[in-house]
């Protein structure tokens, strides 16, 4: 499967697990293009509250010392601040200096994160990104070992409409990520707007200066 398949499964996977839809969404019909782009467009709308809220807690993410992992150009949030992006799905992200995107895989290994590029796994030190952010709630079981560590800072979010069938399911795992935690140098914090909600955990630990260098995915 192409990067760009992979990328569209996903969206269709989170539009269906937000709309509990049991079918799977025709995307070769026009009816089903527009419901899908709909749905995204209203996310990414969120999205960009969402920073808004992160700013509003003084929660720092919007700086190149921070890398946003596995997001795409649909459902990016970082795109227009000097944050890089860590992903394997680099297919139509528009209005981005490439040099802040990584085209890569991401996991943690023994309270350390890594590039996954093809069978090489390449180091990512705390001088290059000193905070690590995701919106994606299934693959935050290792992050604890990163904020362990006192390393690296961590911000761990989510949001959406409070109608999303998934929206317990990710409150759950946050909150319960949260407890996990020593809570000292931790934000957390849930709200609702209207039909929106928010919620996120922050952490902030004592890290390195980032030193401006290159890293080799080739």
């Amino acid at each position: 499967m192409d990067k760009k398949s992979a990328y569209l499964k996903l969206m269709l996977q989170q539009y269906q697990e937000a709309t509990g839809s049991k079918g799977i969404l025709d995307i070769t019909t026009n009816s089903g293009i527009k419901e899908l782009a709909d749905w995204l467009y209203k996310r990414n709308k969120i999205g960009r509250m969402y920073t808004s809220y992160l700013d509003y807690l003084n929660i720092k993410f919007a700086y190149n010392d921070c890398a946003e992992i596995g997001k795409g150009a649909y459902d990016t949030v970082v795109k227009k601040f000097e944050t890089s992006i860590i992903t394997p799905y680099d297919v139509d992200i528009e209005g981005v200096d490439k040099e802040r995107v990584f085209v890569a895989g991401f996991e943690v290994d023994n309270s350390k994160p890594y590039l996954l590029k093809g069978s090489k796994k390449i180091s990512l030190p705390p001088y290059v990104f000193s905070k690590l952010m995701t919106q994606n709630n299934s693959d935050i079981n290792k992050w604890k070992s990163l904020h362990d560590s006192g390393n690296y800072s961590i911000i761990i979010g989510n949001y959406g409409f409070t109608s999303d069938k998934d929206m317990d399911k990710k409150l759950e795992q946050i909150e319960e990520f949260t407890k996990a935690l020593s809570m000292d140098n931790v934000v957390y914090e849930s709200d609702t707007l209207g039909d929106i909600y928010f919620t996120v955990v922050a952490t902030k630990n004592k890290v390195k200066t980032r030193i401006k260098t290159k890293i080799k995915t080739n």
